[in-house]
């Protein structure tokens, strides 16, 4: 519930223009590198196996980095 609520708060502050977002180039391989880093050493201190798959394609796409990355970890 916790998480639902806070992605809708930011879904209204996004729609209302209440947060500036700060879009820039963002590829897969950038967001994946960055989700390993932050999501693979908790995984290891688990002894949980975490893996992200990448194609040979390596698109960038506009958007908030740090917003991406952050809606995926929460």
């Amino acid at each position: 519930c916790e998480i639902k609520t806070g992605n809708k708060d930011t879904q209204n502050k996004v729609e209302n223009g209440k947060m500036e977002l700060h879009l820039m180039p963002y590829s897969y391989k950038q967001f994946s590198d960055n989700i390993k880093a932050i999501i693979g050493p908790l995984c290891s201190e688990k002894s949980i196996k975490f893996e992200i798959s990448r194609d040979e394609g390596d698109r960038a796409y506009m958007l908030d980095p740090v917003r991406v990355n952050q809606v995926f970890v929460n």
